[in-house]
């Protein structure tokens, strides 16, 4: 009987540490969606979220995809992203890997801590600027971009960034609200006026997959028929 303990003890020790180094395994992914008006701000057209992005852990960088549910002749115009404010925002690098929105040339990337103001609605550390159309396509149904971010501080050569270093608020600096990001979009409403939209709620982390579970399950059973044998 105490045998039999034995194995049924150490069975939940070895599967509970398989469930947890699988979890720290997953990289973390990040999404924020652009369903929230800034106050006094008119909705672009159509139905929100009108814009997403998405942080993904990669090897020692992040992958960032900016993606819309925009309308013609909606566009985005200026994108404000915010980072852990023990990082210094002019030390992160930023490369194209695709770019499914017709951009000419890449949009411009400026980086201030605590310097870029959407609306007077708080301050941010990084700003995209977009060209003005008809440069591109404004970001409609599955059009988007991917960059891969990037990290070198050479005070410290082993600092490193991963997707929940862009999971911070803006700045207070006047206005109504503080957002983790924001955006203006251009040309609302017949194209005489502009929104101004962002994320207020957080991020929504992505949960550890299914399959791990799963696996942990079947294993579990397993052995528990194993030991009845």
């Amino acid at each position: 009987m105490i045998m039999k303990m034995k194995r049924l003890l150490l069975l939940i020790f070895v599967t509970a540490g398989f469930i947890l180094l699988a979890g720290a395994a997953q990289a973390a992914t990040i999404t924020y969606s652009f369903d929230t008006l800034f106050p006094a701000s008119p909705p672009p057209d159509g139905d929100g979220p009108w814009l997403t992005t998405t942080f993904e852990d990669g090897d020692g960088v992040v992958l960032l995809t900016i993606s819309g549910n925009l309308t013609d002749p909606n566009w985005l115009s200026q994108l404000y992203i915010n980072l852990d404010p023990n990082l210094d925002p002019d030390l992160l690098t930023f490369t194209v890997l695709e770019n499914g929105a017709t951009f000419p040339d890449d949009p411009v990337i400026e980086t201030w801590k605590d310097h870029f103001q959407a609306n007077g609605d708080g301050k941010y550390d990084i700003h995209f600027d977009f060209p003005n159309p008809p440069a591109y396509n404004g970001f409609y149904g599955s059009e988007g971009i991917i960059y891969e971010i990037g990290y070198t501080d050479p005070a410290d050569p082993d600092s490193t960034i991963d997707a929940l270093s862009f999971d911070f608020m803006s700045k207070k600096g006047g206005g109504e609200g503080l957002f983790y990001t924001a955006a203006h979009i251009q040309d609302v409403g017949g194209g005489v006026t502009s929104s101004w939209i962002g994320d207020e709620d957080g991020s929504a982390l992505v949960p550890i997959p299914s399959a791990v579970w799963l696996l942990a399950s079947g294993l579990i059973a397993f052995l528990g028929i194993r030991r009845r044998l």
